[in-house]
Order: structure tokens, then sequence, then C-alpha cells
């Protein structure tokens, strides 16, 4: 099963960590870019209607 995924989130490593087993970095978020159709009259993204996971 293949999915397209068009809505993206790019981020750039700040900082990075290891706060116990495993390695935690901080990010900045750079651009989102996201389909029409998440997107409301005043282009304010629609979290609630993604399946971000």
């Amino acid at each position: 099963m293949y999915y397209l995924y068009t809505n993206s989130i790019e981020c750039s490593v700040i900082e990075s960590t290891i706060p116990g087993t495993h390695e935690l970095f901080i990010g900045k978020v750079e651009a989102v870019h996201v389909d029409e159709e998440y997107l409301d009259a005043k282009g304010n993204i629609l979290w609630d209607k993604m399946d971000l996971m």
C-alpha cells in the first residue's frame, strides 16, 4: 500500500541531547507545506482534519 502525503513540516535541528537512553532533538520549524483542503478561509491550518501519524 502506498500513501502520497503532500503535507510536510520542514525543520532544522537546533540542539540535540541525550537525557537518558535516547537522543532528543530540539528543532525549529522553517516551513510548512499544506494542501488547500486543510486550510480554512483565512489560511489557518485545520490540524484536526489531518491524520498526523
